[in-house]
C-alpha cells in the first residue's frame, strides 16, 4: 500500500519512480540535519502523519535517525522493496532502534501493514469523550 500511496504522490509530483523519490527526499533530510544540527547539543528529529509518517519511518531507519510519527502505515511488507541496493536499511532493528510510531485505537490505517517500530497506543474519542467504534474510527480518529 505504502508504494501504491508514493505512486500516488509521483503522479501529482511528476518525479520518476517510487525509489527516487525516497532517494530525493533521503537526501534532502540529509542535507537539512547537516544544516540544522551543526552541533550537538541541537536534536533532529522527523515527524509526520499517515502517508508522511510511513515516508518519515522508512528514511529514518536507512539514515539513522530519529522519528516520532503518527498513524503511519506499517512496513514490514516494504522493507525489502525500500532497502533497494542496501539489503537490510530498513529492517525491524533499525525501525525499534529509530522510530515510535503513535497509533489510535480504532484507526484502520496504521493497520495497513505490521508495525515494526516501537509503538505507542492511544486511545481516540470523539466529542464528549465517546468512544468511537471500530468503522468509524478511521473518519474519528484519522483526519
Amino acid at each position: 500500500l505504502v508504494q501504491w500511496m508514493i505512486k500516488i504522490v509521483k503522479s501529482v509530483a511528476g518525479a520518476g519512480s517510487e525509489r527516487d523519490i525516497l532517494e530525493r527526499l533521503e537526501n534532502d533530510v540529509t542535507q537539512l540535519k547537516n544544516e540544522t544540527v551543526s552541533n550537538k547539543a541541537t536534536g533532529f528529529v522527523l515527524t509526520g502523519h499517515s502517508l508522511g509518517g510511513a515516508l518519515a519511518e522508512i528514511v529514518a531507519a536507512k539514515k539513522g535517525i530519529a522519528a516520532l510519527v503518527w498513524s503511519a502505515p506499517g512496513t514490514l511488507y516494504s522493507q525489502g522493496y525500500f532497502s533497494g541496493q542496501v539489503k537490510g536499511s530498513v529492517s525491524e532493528e533499525r525501525m525499534q532502534r529509530n522510530v515510535v510510531a503513535v497509533i489510535p485505537d480504532n484507526d484502520a490505517v496504521p493497520r495497513v501493514d505490521s508495525q515494526q517500530s516501537v509503538v505507542q497506543r492511544i486511545q481516540c474519542f470523539k466529542k464528549g469523550h465517546m468512544p468511537v467504534g471500530f468503522f468509524g474510527g478511521t473518519r474519528d480518529c484519522h483526519p
